[in-house]
């Protein structure tokens, strides 16, 4: 699958590299590789969601693994402890918070 000359289809790399990475909490994700996945991720859900409230939750069930997975990479990669991941469980708040961390620029690995 060849991208189209603005890149478009990028978006779509970094979705499905979440998913094939899903059992991967190990590691670090960049900003730009969580951000394009959670674009991907949040207008699919906004969809099924008008589209059929139960097959969104079916979506979101089964997008939370590699959800959890990215964030916690991405927690990680911003210097904090990705334990914080479980933040995201906390009502409306949880995820407020879990969106603040995965925002922070990335802290660069003492040597």
């Amino acid at each position: 699958m060849k991208p189209f000359p603005d890149g478009s289809l990028a978006m779509f790399k970094f979705y499905a590299d979440a998913f094939k990475n899903c059992l991967d909490f190990s590691g670090r994700t960049g900003r730009e590789a969580f951000w394009k996945f959670f674009a991907v991720h949040f207008v699919i859900s906004l969809v099924l969601f008008m589209l059929n409230k139960q097959l969104d939750a079916l979506y979101l069930l089964i997008a939370l693994l590699p959800l959890l997975s990215i964030a916690c990479r991405r927690i990680r990669d911003a210097g904090f402890n990705p334990l914080l991941t479980l933040c995201h469980f906390l009502p409306v708040i949880g995820t407020l918070i879990t969106l603040f961390l995965c925002a922070q620029p990335t802290k660069q690995v003492a040597q």
